[in-house]
């Protein structure tokens, strides 16, 4: 017989081969257990016949490509044991997000073979399946009554949406204990299982590969720039977080990781792992001891980066691999404001704000990276006075190649504001009008800086009075660079005349 303990609705019952059915079906009793293991693998035999348990053998050279978008891909071989003509090939240990339509079963030794029809059937909850197979027929019940175990006999009426069972005349609903069922259906799947139709020219041993998109595992781009105490360089440690939620090991694999956009379905898109272990977190100089840097290389659009030795990825599993390092990245920090100076005439000064402060990194120079930098999620630090690291911020890093650079927002200056207003209109036609502008920057830190003033700009325009020289942008704005000595205030004007 099979115990099974019945898992609240609120918790999810794991089925993912023997040892999953053991975590959700052992209960106290060892002879329980006992049972469940003998019943367990008769259960495997019924679901195939001993030329299909035998055709297949284990996978080995597994490689795998980690996306940072879409799904995995994964190739693996087995040996085989072919038949001349229709054999049936099973393979287990499969992913568990498998995706049917991409699989491939391709020849590499032995005999040539057609396939002529593929299956796929994931592991469902075991619950679930073993009262659907029980609809009216009777179970055994296991209840506790004064800390002894008593068993029950109930008819199963209904399986779903919940349970509705006959004991001893009356209905019950739901599961009152652990449940024991007599047998495993023979066509339950314990574990995830591809069965592969193969029409071979000839009988004997082989090798084939099989190739198949899955999800649950992915990789995303970690970075940590550690900012030096003048802020003029950035070092960068990038490292790869790699997630599995396939609920199964992968054990010495061969990794590959692709940085970049490759298309693929909405339904196959994955979110990255989060968090990633401490364990892995440690500075960049101790990582550099331990091992090597993936090597890296041009594929089409993307970049290709190869693990050199094999790496392993237990259940539910996050890791991390470090991709790449540069100790000195020039760094600058930048506050910009935007828009300061549109409100409307007839208001009065607004209200100061404070200033956002970037931090502008640039992939190049002796201390760069050489090589292009994957997005992903970036924290910054900075060391105080007394050497203790302190987290600036965390943002997003868009892929950054050589010699790019990348603006990164650190958040509002305390000691830096900015309050602006139109303060004049003047109608010139009926398609012409010219509009005065004020933005004041005030500067309570005990350092000069200098703030980048941007002022969004519409139709076709021209400035026509400004004081201090500014420069155009790309045709939709005007910039200013103004210095702002320390404990001082600077008011920038400037006249626009524009035609809609």
């Amino acid at each position: 017989m099979i115990r099974f303990q019945p898992v609240p609705s609120s918790r999810p019952v794991t089925a993912g081969g023997t040892a999953g059915v053991s975590a959700g079906v052992f209960g106290r009793s060892r002879r329980a257990a006992a049972l469940l293991a003998g019943v367990a693998l008769c259960g495997g035999v019924l679901a195939l016949s001993p030329a299909q348990a035998a055709s297949v053998g284990d996978r080995t050279g597994v490689a795998m490509t980690l996306y940072q978008t879409g799904p995995a891909l994964i190739e693996e071989q087995r040996a085989v044991q072919l038949d001349k003509g229709d054999s049936t090939l099973t393979f287990g240990n499969v992913s568990s997000g498998l995706i049917p339509p991409s699989v491939r079963v391709i020849p590499v030794s032995g005999p040539s073979f057609a396939v002529r029809e593929q299956a796929w059937r994931p592991a469902r909850p075991l619950m679930q399946d073993l009262l659907r197979a029980s609809e009216g027929k009777t179970i055994t019940l296991i209840r506790q009554v004064d800390g002894k175990e008593v068993l029950e006999q109930a008819k199963v009426l209904r399986a779903e949406p919940e349970p509705v069972l006959e004991i001893n005349g009356k209905i019950r609903l739901g599961l009152p204990g652990a449940v024991l069922f007599d047998s495993l259906p023979p066509d339950l799947p314990l574990t995830p299982a591809l069965t592969v139709s193969a029409d071979a020219a000839s009988a004997g041993a082989g090798v084939v590969a099989l190739r198949y998109l899955s999800g649950g595992l992915v990789w995303s781009a970690d970075h940590v720039i550690d900012l030096s105490a003048d802020g003029k360089s950035a070092q960068l440690t990038t490292a790869a977080t790699l997630g599995n939620t396939t609920h199964q090991p992968w054990n010495a694999v061969k990794l590959a990781l692709v940085a970049g956009q490759v298309e693929a379905s909405a339904a196959d898109m994955m979110p990255p792992p989060r968090p990633a272990p401490m364990a892995v977190m440690s500075a960049a100089p101790m990582m550099e001891k331990r091992a090597a840097l993936p090597e890296r290389e041009a594929f089409g659009n993307v970049y290709l980066y190869t693990v050199d030795r094999p790496v392993s990825l237990a259940p539910d599993e996050t890791r991390q691999i470090t991709l790449l390092r540069a100790d000195a990245l020039p760094a600058k920090t930048v506050y910009v404001v935007t828009g300061a100076g549109s409100r409307d005439s007839g208001d009065e000064a607004a209200v100061p704000q404070a200033v956002p402060s970037f931090l502008t990194v640039t992939n190049s120079g002796k201390g760069g990276t050489g090589q292009p930098v994957p997005g992903g999620a970036v924290r910054l630090y900075q060391s105080d006075s007394k050497g203790q690291a302190r987290l600036l911020g965390s943002t997003q890093l868009n892929d950054l190649p050589v010699d790019g650079s990348a603006r990164l927002p650190l958040g509002a200056a305390f000691d830096l504001t900015a309050s602006g207003r139109m303060t004049g209109l003047t109608k010139i036609s009926d398609r012409t009008q010219e509009t005065s502008h004020e933005i004041v920057l005030h500067n309570a830190k005990a350092s000069a800086e200098t703030v980048e003033v941007v002022e969004p700009m519409g139709g076709d325009w021209k400035i026509t009075a400004e004081s201090m020289p500014g420069k155009r942008l790309d045709g939709s704005a005007a910039v200013w660079s103004v210095p702002v000595p320390a404990g001082k205030s600077v008011t920038l004007t400037y006249t626009v005349r524009t035609t809609y």
